[in-house]
Order: C-alpha cells, then sequence, then structure tokens
C-alpha cells in the first residue's frame, strides 16, 4: 500500500508545479496587459509589447505577431535602435515559428545589421545562432554551420556557457538532418549538461526530445518513449503546443512500432488536435496518414481510407511530395483490405509513379549529403580548434622548430648524397662484367611480361563470356517479358470477349429465360476470371516490389481446411464437376493443431492448390489434409488429386511464373500461370516451403510444409 501512495503524492506534486508554472505565466501575461492600459512611457511600452510576443509566439503566433508589429511601429517613430533591433529578433522568430522562412531570414538580418552597427557582441551571437537554425530548416547545411561557428566564437569572448549550451543543441540539429546520429547524440548530450547546470527547463526538454528522436530512429522505442514523455511534461508546464504536439505524434510513432495502434491512435489524435488549432498543414496531412496507417494495422479500412484521402488532399494542395506517396501507399492498402481491387491498384500505380518520380531526387540529394559531410566536418574541425587555440600556437611553435631542425639534417643528407654519387660513379666504371647478368635479369622480366600477357588475356575471355551470360539473361528477361504481355493479352481479353458478347446477346436478341440465364451465368464466371486474375497481377506485383506483408497469429488449421473445402463444394457444382469427391483427411494424432501464420495468405495458397486440383481433375477424388512432417517442429498440409498429372519437365518448372502443362495435353486449360508462383512466395514468407509429388496421367499432390510447435 506504500509504493500507491508515493505515486498519487507524486503524481499530485506534478500537477501543483504545472499549476503553479500556468498561472504563473498567465498572471504574466495579465500584468503587462493592465501595463500598457496605464499609457507607460515609449520604452516601457515596447518592453511590454516584446515581452508579450515572446511569451505567446509558440502557443499563440498570430497574436504574438500582432504585438511585436505594434512594437516594431513604435520602436521606429521614436528611433530606438536597441529596441528596434530586438524587436526584430522577436518578430523573425515568430515568423520562423510559422514556418515562413524566407521572411524570417529578412527580419533576422535586418536584426544582425543594427548589432553590428552598435558592436553588440551578445546580440550578434544571438541572431547569428538563430540565422544557422533558419538556414538548416532550408537545407543551406553550410550556411547554418558557419552561423554557428560565429555564435560560438562571440558567446566564448562573453563568457556565456548557458548561450553556448544552445549552440550545442542547434549544432545536434545539424547533424541529425545529415543522418550523422552518434555526432549529433554528442552534442545534445553537451547540451543537456550545460542546461542543468543553469536550471533551463525548457532547454532541457528541447534536449530530451532531440534525443528521443535519435532513439526512435535507432528503433530504441522504450528508450525514447520515456525521453519524449519527459520532454512532454516539461512543454506542458510552459503551455508550448507546438512543442506537446511534436512529443505526442513521436511517442505514436514508438507505439505504432510496438505494434500497439490503438495506444498510438490515441496520441497522433491528440497531435492532430493541436496541428489544426496551428494550422501546419505539413504535420497535419503526416499525422492524417501516420494515423490512417494505424487504422490499417487494425483492419478498419473504411476509416483508413478516409483519413488516408484527407492527408492526400492536403499533401497535393501544399506540394509536399513525400507525404503524397505515403496517402497513396495507406490507401492501396485499405481499398485493398476492402476487396475492392480496381481502387486498390490505381492508388497502388500512383506509389509506384511517384515512389520512381522521388528516386533520382533522392538520390541526388543524398550525392549532396555526403559532398556536404565533408565539407561540414572540415567545419566542425574548425570549432573544435577554437576551444584548444593556445595548444595550437604551441603546437606551430614547434612545428617551426622541427621543420628548421628538418631543414638542417636535409641540407646535410642532401651533401652526403652527392658524395655517395661521386664515389658509385667511379665504382661504376669497373662494374661492367655485370651487364651479362643484367641481361639475364632482363630476359626474366620479360618473360614474366610474357605470363602476365597471357594471364591478362585468360582475364579477358572470362569477361566476355561474362557479358555473353550477361546478354542472354537480358534476352530472356526481354523474352519473359513479351511472354507475360501476350499471355496477359490473351487471359484478359477472352474473357472479356465472354462478357461482351454474352451482354450483346442479350441486349439485342430475345433469349428465352433459360438462354437468358445461361449468358448471366457466363457473364458471371468470365466476371469472377478477370477479378481472379486481377488479384493475382496485383499479388505478383507486390510480391516483387517487396510491398507485400504477412501478419502472424495463432489460427486453427481445421477452421482454415474446412472453410476453403466448404467453397470449393459449390464451386465444383457451378463448373459442372460435382461428381468429384473433396474429402478430408488428418492426422489421428493431432488434435485440431494450432499454428502461428497468416491464414488469409494460408486459405489463399491452398485455395490456389485446389482449383488447380478441381481444373485438371476430370475422374476421381481430390483429398485434403494435413500431417506431421518427416522434419522437426513442421507440420505437412497437402492436396492430393487424380487428375492428368506431371512429366518430370513439367515439375521444374510447374513453379516459376506462367508455368503451365496445357502444352502437353489435349486439352486447353485456362488460367494466367501465376498461382503456384504466388503459393510459393507466399510459402517462403511464411517460413515454409512447397514442393510437388506427380506422375504423368496418374495425379499430383501438392506438399506444403509450415512451421508448427506443439
Amino acid at each position: 500500500m506504500q509504493q500507491p501512495t508515493l505515486k498519487k503524492y507524486l503524481f499530485s506534486l506534478l500537477l501543483i508545479l504545472s499549476g503553479t508554472v500556468l498561472f504563473a505565466q498567465q498572471n504574466n501575461i495579465d500584468s503587462l496587459q493592465q501595463l500598457l492600459k496605464k499609457e507607460p512611457s515609449i520604452e516601457t511600452r515596447i518592453d511590454a509589447l516584446n515581452r508579450l510576443a515572446l511569451i505567446l509566439r509558440r502557443s499563440y503566433p498570430d497574436s504574438a505577431l500582432k504585438y511585436g508589429e505594434q512594437a516594431n511601429k513604435i520602436a521606429l517613430k521614436a528611433g530606438d535602435s536597441s529596441r528596434l533591433a530586438e524587436n526584430y529578433k522577436n518578430i523573425g522568430n515568430i515568423y520562423y515559428i510559422k514556418n515562413q522562412l524566407d521572411t524570417a531570414i529578412k527580419h533576422f538580418e535586418q536584426a544582425m545589421k543594427i548589432f553590428e552597427k552598435k558592436k553588440d557582441t551578445l546580440g550578434l551571437a544571438k541572431i547569428y545562432n538563430n540565422l544557422g537554425v533558419v538556414n538548416r530548416i532550408k537545407g543551406n547545411y553550410l550556411k547554418t554551420l558557419k552561423y554557428y561557428q560565429k555564435s560560438l566564437e562571440k558567446r566564448k569572448m562573453l563568457g556565456d556557457i548557458e548561450g553556448m549550451g544552445k549552440t550545442y543543441n542547434n549544432i545536434g540539429n545539424l547533424y541529425f538532418a545529415l543522418e550523422d546520429l552518434d555526432l549529433a547524440m554528442e552534442y545534445y548530450q553537451k547540451s543537456l549538461i550545460t542546461r542543468k547546470q543553469y536550471n533551463d527547463s525548457l532547454g532541457i526538454g528541447g534536449c530530451l526530445n532531440n534525443m528521443g528522436l535519435i532513439q526512435l530512429e535507432k528503433a530504441q522505442y522504450d528508450s525514447a518513449i520515456i525521453m519524449l514523455q519527459q520532454a512532454m511534461e516539461i512543454y506542458k508546464n510552459y503551455n508550448d503546443r507546438q512543442g506537446i504536439a511534436h512529443c505526442q505524434s513521436s511517442i505514436g510513432l514508438a507505439y505504432m512500432n510496438l505494434n500497439q495502434y490503438k495506444l498510438a491512435s490515441q496520441y497522433f489524435v491528440r497531435a492532430l488536435n493541436i496541428y489544426e488549432d496551428l494550422g501546419s498543414k505539413l504535420n497535419i496531412a503526416r499525422t492524417l496518414i501516420e494515423i490512417a496507417a494505424t487504422y490499417n494495422k487494425q483492419t478498419e479500412y473504411e476509416k483508413a481510407a478516409e483519413l488516408a484521402a484527407r492527408g492526400l488532399n492536403i499533401a497535393l494542395e501544399a506540394e509536399i511530395i513525400g507525404q503524397a506517396k505515403n496517402a497513396y501507399n495507406q490507401l492501396a492498402t485499405a481499398y485493398e483490405g476492402q476487396k475492392k481491387p480496381t481502387k486498390a491498384l490505381h492508388y497502388y500505380k500512383k506509389f509506384i509513379e511517384l515512389k520512381d518520380s522521388l528516386f533520382s531526387i533522392e538520390k541526388m540529394r543524398e550525392i549532396e549529403s555526403i559532398e556536404k559531410k565533408y565539407q561540414l566536418e572540415n567545419q566542425r574541425l574548425e570549432i573544435e580548434n577554437l576551444e584548444n587555440d593556445n595548444m595550437l600556437k604551441q603546437i606551430k611553435l614547434k612545428q617551426i622548430r622541427s621543420q628548421q631542425i628538418f631543414t638542417i639534417i636535409a641540407f646535410l643528407i642532401a651533401i652526403g648524397f652527392i658524395i655517395f654519387l661521386l664515389v658509385t660513379r667511379k665504382k661504376l666504371k669497373r662494374k661492367n662484367l655485370t651487364i651479362f647478368e643484367q641481361n639475364k635479369e632482363i630476359t626474366k622480366q620479360k618473360n614474366m611480361l610474357e605470363n602476365h600477357r597471357k594471364h591478362l588475356e585468360e582475364i579477358v575471355q572470362e569477361r566476355t563470356k561474362d557479358l555473353r551470360n550477361a546478354k542472354e539473361k537480358a534476352e530472356e528477361s526481354d523474352r519473359l517479358k513479351s511472354a507475360f504481355l501476350a499471355n496477359m493479352s490473351h487471359e484478359i481479353r477472352t474473357p472479356m470477349n465472354a462478357i461482351v458478347g454474352f451482354t450483346e446477346l442479350l441486349n439485342y436478341t430475345s433469349p428465352t429465360a433459360e438462354e437468358a440465364q445461361a449468358y448471366r451465368k457466363l457473364i458471371e464466371e468470365n466476371s469472377n476470371l478477370l477479378l481472379h486474375l486481377i488479384d493475382d497481377i496485383i499479388d505478383i506485383a507486390k510480391i516483387e516490389a517487396g510491398e507485400l506483408k504477412v501478419q502472424l497469429k495463432e489460427i486453427r488449421i481445421n477452421e482454415i481446411i474446412d472453410n476453403t473445402i466448404k467453397v470449393f463444394n459449390n464451386k465444383k457444382k457451378q463448373i459442372g464437376k460435382a461428381h468429384i469427391e473433396i474429402e478430408k483427411k488428418t492426422d489421428p494424432n493431432l488434435d485440431n493443431p494450432l499454428l502461428k501464420t497468416d491464414s488469409f495468405r494460408l486459405q489463399q495458397i491452398i485455395s490456389n492448390l485446389l482449383d488447380n486440383a478441381i481444373k485438371f481433375t476430370e475422374e476421381g477424388h481430390i483429398e485434403v489434409g494435413y500431417r506431421m512432417a518427416d522434419e522437426e517442429n513442421h507440420l505437412v498440409v497437402y492436396v492430393k488429386d487424380t487428375g492428368i498429372g506431371m512429366t518430370k519437365e513439367q515439375k521444374q518448372f510447374i513453379f516459376q511464373r506462367f508455368g503451365k502443362v496445357e502444352e502437353r495435353t489435349k486439352k486447353l486449360y485456362r488460367g494466367a500461370g501465376l498461382g503456384l508462383a504466388i503459393s510459393k512466395n507466399l510459402t517462403e514468407m511464411l517460413g515454409g516451403r512447397i514442393r510437388v509429388e506427380s506422375e504423368f496421367g496418374k495425379g499430383s499432390t501438392f506438399l506444403l510444409e509450415l512451421p508448427y510447435s506443439a
């Protein structure tokens, strides 16, 4: 009972402290507003307006801007350059928070001119820091580091350790943008130590938030959540709504990666409410798409589609290409989950097109980033050299002395070398007898060169062979692509012709009721064939693009098999094969085994195997069942038929795309040849393997081995 009481006490204390900070802040605002009503002096009025703008800038930037502009007009009219410079700096900060970066830079530069004219070292240190922050967001990294370097120089002159802590944090932000996480963490830790020394609570919150983001990037989600929650509590104390929203959004991402989707949604929604209030389009679009992703994970596809569509509209309106790409991906997933393959395919194509269009841009950015990292590393070394200036001077003096000594030694060595050459020249005159041995050495080297030439010829032959193989593979790829287009054209045209033909018979002839019913049945069958083909094309495209994911959970194998047999008992009647029995056979030693797998994909695999068994079996029966595998911890699910079977040659290519056996039989069987290729890929994604046992004319057995622990 003692521990819960302590927790309640600490929580109550935290609420009291938070309320005290907020009350003090509001009290400060009220006091300043009351002061303005008393018509104070011009200097006092400017200071009060600037103070109100400073307090309100993060939570209510529009109100802060109004106070800042009022102060600006009064300072200009009064010709008070010192207060005017501070005012320009405050207005620049407000435009930075509103994400109007060019306007922010304009005001910072106006403040900088006044500070330079007045030789205000502290003012310059602060304005250089602000210019560095804005240029980092605009991607001007070299300018960013130069401004930070100037800020550090000024702060060192003043002994402003607290200000240096702020600049260290901003340098950490720069390296975070360049994806150098270790170096970014190093600067954040420097900043955190400094800010703790001066009890800078808001600065500590910023450092914790940034360090939490690094933990999130490194997939250390539990550590990230702890740091972000600590930062959020600090932001709440100061009513910093933008900081609170950033923390909530980042915590939502952490919980989504931990598969805690409902908790993630709650944090995303809280962040979204604040972003909408602040009017931040980029963050609104990003958060809507993140919420859509959580609904897709929870199979709430209609909600996911609605939110992703909202995010897409905002992203397209604001020309945020990266978020538009993410929105297309979530829409494709949502409509696939709703069994709307046409819409799913449409948005998936949009996603691929946008992804491909971004590829070259991302590559150029990557190259520029590498070049900038190289230059920025040199700049970082200059900053570190500033901190060791005295040591460098001593090293330079030692280097000068070392160079003088080296010059003297080199001169002496040169004189000795000249003497050595003169002596050697005399000795060479007496060594004419060694010419024969030198000729032998030349002959040896010539032989070595000949051997090297032969070796090079062998390498050329090997490279030529490799090029020939590459050419053959390219030609084979081109042949497969042509075969794919021809096959798809035929497979799509066949059901489409049937649908169009029988529709015209219904519309332009007067069939009997029995004939009309037969036409409608044929239209329905060909529509289902076309829909099944589209599903297969989407699946094979996703598999090749690496976009198809499986969701593992515990399922009962008997339920999957029973449901699939029920579907195909109805289907066999529709295609005129009601006489073929589908039997279920189970291992008596296994009592309804429990598998950890993706139930939807497993049923898809068994359905493909059953569909083939019915297609290629005219007489006899089909058996579906399961048993323990020879390999430990594996279960075999099989589909056995008494159909036409396969030759050894056919078994070699049956699991390849477009692998079909019809060319060796007397009857033409419809199908794109994608079902078994998809089944093989899905089986491997589930951690299993698939194989076939067959003899031509005697039927086939497809065996699916899956991981299983009793």
